[in-house]
């Protein structure tokens, strides 16, 4: 477990995982933005599985870029072709002009709250604990 209370992505298994993996495995070469990026999970099962993309994942969670740091070094080869960058999903166009990105193979939106953000009781976004309420996905 990390701080803040993300776990890496091998702990928790994404909703929907082989049904996004497969979705992504006929898409041309190139980059996919994974525009909410959680723990990599879906991410992560799309390198391995697509070799020829490059993924650039963005989220404006502060702990999922963290998270999405330690995994990269999980990644071994494949991690060349990740790159984990805080920020809002509506921020991508200047995103991807940062790294060079002039086209997408793909886009993942996985919109919603991670488990992790209910789950740990200090980030403030359930009410099934006693503890203050926050809601905010970017803590700045």
């Amino acid at each position: 477990m990390l701080a803040g209370g993300l776990l890496m992505s091998g702990a928790h298994e994404p909703v929907m995982l082989a049904e996004i993996v497969e979705l992504f495995a006929e898409i041309p070469d190139g980059v996919l933005l994974d525009a909410t990026l959680g723990l990599a999970g879906h991410a992560t099962a799309i390198l391995r599985r697509h070799s020829g993309l490059r993924v650039v994942g963005i989220d404006r969670d502060e702990m999922a870029i963290i998270n999405a740091h330690q995994v990269k070094t999980s990644l071994g080869a494949d991690a060349a072709r990740f790159d984990a960058v805080r920020g809002r999903f509506d921020d991508a166009p200047r995103i991807l002009r940062a790294l060079g990105v002039d086209q997408l193979s793909g886009a993942l939106f996985d919109l919603g709250v991670s488990s992790p953000q209910l789950d740990v009781v200090e980030r403030g976004f359930s009410y099934r604990n006693e503890a203050r309420l926050d809601m905010r996905m970017d803590r700045s």
